[in-house]
């Protein structure tokens, strides 16, 4: 997504994040099968944080600014408190992920480099996985530490893959560029990639280093999110106007839409490994956008879903969602500011509903 200058702190931190809209009220969708109890994340001292990923044991990686809203800087919480990964150059999208091992991918500063590298925390200072002083960055990492992201060749991306901290560039589907988005237990990377002649991105696999078209909702875009065990992958894809993307859910490599809460648009952002899919989706009537679960098909609001422990916010956008439903992400919380949120649901979600 393209940066815009001449921003506030704030709507520059929080600009990548796709597609918040107007706010409103609170739930304006279904409300899903089950409630939720919400936890603030906080904050490293700054304005705004926001959750990107959270692993089988409840710890979450994200960003957050720190005091006086003078940089952003990683962090993981750890089931109690933020603990600081450090100094991110720019503005980082949501790139932090977090294994079962504990260990965080994403993007830090070394040095003088004001791009940044793609970065390894495994207790301890970050080790720089940056190719020949290239700016790169890290998106995902699954349990046996692979690890999944992008790096420059020159001034285009290719989507790369490490094993035991060395890289492969995985290459494109014939275009220019490609990123990676995400890794399961297998080492299957998912991301997008340009089409020969650049008119087109679509949806990739990877394995190995050859790279499987996913195709598209009939549109000419389409964009893997994450990828489960099983090899199912989420996303977003441009119907066949490309007026709009709705959320999809890859299932042995065919594109099912997940709709909407109503609105024009959804994206499909994270999964777990039952297939239960987050991420957000426009209201109808133009009431902006709010952090969605999607059950099979069917869409749900989760700020229709918060126990008394979520008064006052509006959660915007759901990022990842664990195997016990554990969901994270963010939203504009009682005092207006933006924070990463835990929702921990208080009865097992169904996989199905009626």
């Amino acid at each position: 997504m393209t940066k815009k200058a001449g921003l506030r702190v704030s709507e520059r931190f929080l600009l990548p994040l796709a597609i918040a809209g107007a706010l409103g009220g609170c739930g304006g969708g279904p409300a899903p099968p089950v409630t939720f109890t919400l936890t603030d994340l906080g904050t490293l001292g700054g304005a705004e944080s926001v959750a990107c990923s959270i692993n089988e044991g409840g710890k979450v990686a994200g960003y957050s600014l720190v005091k006086d809203n003078a940089a952003v800087h990683g962090f993981l919480w750890d089931g109690k408190s933020l603990v600081e990964l450090g100094e991110v150059p720019g503005t980082p999208a949501c790139m932090y992920d977090v294994n079962d091992a504990g260990q965080v991918v994403g993007l830090a500063k070394f040095g003088d480099d004001k791009m940044g590298h793609a970065a390894l925390w495994a207790g301890g200072a970050p080790t720089d996985l940056g190719q020949n002083g290239q700016f790169s960055y890290a998106n995902a990492i699954n349990a046996s530490g692979q690890i999944a992201g992008t790096i420059f060749v020159g001034y285009i991306t290719h989507a790369a893959r490490w094993d035991n901290l060395k890289m492969t560039d995985l290459g494109t589907l014939g275009g220019r560029q490609s990123n990676a988005q995400g890794i399961n237990e297998s080492g299957l990377v998912v991301g997008f990639a340009e089409l020969t002649g650049e008119s087109e991105t679509h949806a990739v696999i990877w394995k190995g280093t050859e790279a499987k078209d996913l195709g598209t909702l009939g549109g000419r875009f389409s964009f893997g999110m994450a990828i489960n065990k099983t090899g199912q992958v989420a996303g977003y894809a441009g119907l066949i106007a490309d007026s709009e993307s709705h959320a999809t859910l890859w299932a042995e490599g065919k594109p099912v839409d997940l709709g909407t809460l109503g609105g024009n648009g959804s994206l499909g952002l994270g999964l777990n490994d039952s297939g239960l899919v987050v991420g957000s989706s426009d209201l109808k009537g133009g009431g902006g956008s709010r952090a969605t679960l999607w059950i099979g098909q069917k869409a749900y609001d989760l700020n229709s879903g918060l126990d008394g422990t979520g008064r006052g916010w509006t959660l915007v956008e759901a990022r990842d969602i664990n195997a016990a439903g554990q969901i994270v992400g963010w939203g504009k919380s009682p005092s207006g500011q933006s924070h990463g949120f835990l929702l921990t649901p208080t009865k097992p979600i169904p996989l199905k509903v009626e």
